[in-house]
């Protein structure tokens, strides 16, 4: 009769514990499962066909033969997202920041020949992300799921022309002319993700995401929307659509 008493009482005492331990756990993931912000860097390529073609235009319309340095290479890439947890899904506000580039040049003894495209893209949107399975490694969270976006996009797309000329001699300056004028582009762009998080505190952890990016814009513009660049008779348009990688770090408001 002793014996069993003792071992009634040191199961009572372990479900006691037990039930305590989930309690905390329980009581910590309903305090910090509410508003969260996360901020990811990434990498990613930029189709931009219709941009690789001014290039080329340009290099065949100038009477030096210039070559190309660099033609839309990927790059890297920013967001932010501040959403709102709802059962097993986030969804909320997300911004982020793109940009590529190409550069057509020569150099020699006499001076030097550049022509720039730089492009740079912000958008601003709605995000939606659902998991689809989680479960707890080392005692913390470890979640997977996907990750959608629908944004506004704007693109500011910078076409630069610089011929510098060295004067050997001192009583004159170099021969420097620059031409620049910028072109806009307004649409529509997403990015559906695969993600996988991992919470190393109850606060703060990381995000890995992979999958791509898909933009539909207006045709290039000066000034005005209906001033569109026509090379060929045809509209020109800037495409952000590409492969997209990146890493974010959680924080738990």
């Amino acid at each position: 009769m002793k014996n069993i008493s003792i071992i009634i009482f040191i199961m009572a005492f372990g479900f006691q514990v037990f039930g305590q331990r989930e309690g905390n756990a329980a009581k910590t993931e309903t305090a910090y499962s509410g508003e969260e912000i996360v901020l990811n860097a990434g990498y990613g390529t930029y189709l931009m066909s219709d941009l690789k073609d001014v290039q080329k235009f340009v290099i065949s319309n100038n009477d030096i033969a210039l070559q190309v340095t660099s033609s839309f290479p990927e790059y890297y890439n920013y967001s932010f997202r501040y959403g709102k947890r709802l059962k097993n899904c986030y969804e909320g506000f997300t911004a982020g920041l793109m940009s590529t580039g190409a550069r057509s040049s020569l150099a020699d003894y006499s001076g030097f020949i550049y022509s720039d495209i730089n492009c740079q893209a912000i958008y601003i949107g709605y995000y939606y992300q659902k998991e689809f399975f989680s479960t707890f490694f080392l005692n913390r969270r470890l979640e997977c799921g996907y990750n959608l976006n629908l944004s506004i996009i704007g693109s500011n797309i910078d076409m630069t022309d610089r011929l510098n000329l060295y004067d050997n001699t001192t009583e004159n300056n170099d021969v420097v002319q620059t031409n620049k004028y910028t072109f806009n582009a307004i649409g529509i762009y997403t990015e559906p993700l695969l993600y996988t998080r991992y919470m190393f505190f109850s606060r703060l952890g990381i995000e890995l995401n992979a999958g791509g990016g898909l933009s539909l814009s207006s045709p290039l513009y000066y000034k005005a929307y209906y001033n569109s660049i026509k090379i060929n008779n045809q509209n020109r348009y800037v495409n952000w659509s590409g492969l997209r990688v990146s890493v974010g770090l959680i924080c738990k408001l």
